[in-house]
């Protein structure tokens, strides 16, 4: 079961980005952690809390921007 939740999500992270979402404790993160580390993609988790406003995710998703940017320019 495992192996098929892996490779639709390596199937998703070649074709772009993904960003999954749900209940705890289903091993979404670990998955993904896992596929990231096949393909040489990093893995960025935002922390969402009941304090999480619409302007905070714009500044996450900012900063993860500007961050992979960085990155590509520097590579």
């Amino acid at each position: 079961m495992g192996y098929a939740h892996l490779s639709r999500i390596l199937r998703e992270l070649r074709m772009g980005n993904l960003m999954i979402y749900g209940m705890a404790a289903q091993g979404r993160q670990t998955l993904t952690k896992l596929a990231t580390f096949c393909i040489g993609m990093s893995f960025i988790r935002i922390e969402v809390s009941k304090h999480y406003s619409l302007d905070l995710f714009r500044k996450s998703i900012k900063s993860f921007i500007l961050e992979i940017g960085i990155k590509v320019t520097n590579a």
